[in-house]
């Protein structure tokens, strides 16, 4: 069994060793943007948990996606956002692994971008990073 603070604290650990110089806004932290500024903010997307064998002591799959989305004030270069994107990919590429309590979490797919969309004072570029780990 994997504690789910345990797995946030690791993704979120990796997501502020990002030396993008912007700000990465977490889940629930209540950051307020300037208008003209440009910033990530993160959803964590957990998923059901897999058990694929029959065996009550047999491992346990656990998985989501780490969502970042590139924050650009309104009318912005979707370049700049998706430059941006292409620096997030790069530090979270597919075979990335991170260490969970003595287990790997992976990263076990090319991380991809969703259309862009329009927020209230934003552009929102959504990047997708789809995890597991087996514990």
């Amino acid at each position: 069994m994997i504690e789910q603070n345990k797995l946030l604290t690791a993704l979120f650990e990796r997501l502020q060793n990002m030396s993008l110089g912007i700000h990465v806004a977490l889940p629930r932290e209540g950051y307020k943007p300037d208008v003209d500024e440009t910033y990530l903010d993160i959803l964590w997307l957990p998923n059901e948990t897999n058990e694929p064998f029959v065996a009550h002591n047999s491992p346990t799959w656990y998985q989501g996606i780490l969502q970042v989305a590139i924050m650009t004030p309104k009318n912005a270069s979707i370049v700049d956002a998706s430059t941006i994107a292409d620096e997030v990919t790069a530090f979270w590429n597919k075979g990335t692994t991170i260490p969970v309590d003595g287990k790997k979490l992976t990263i076990y797919r090319q991380p991809w971008l969703a259309p862009s969309f329009k927020d209230e004072n934003f552009d929102r570029l959504p990047l997708s990073i789809p995890y597991k780990i087996v514990a």
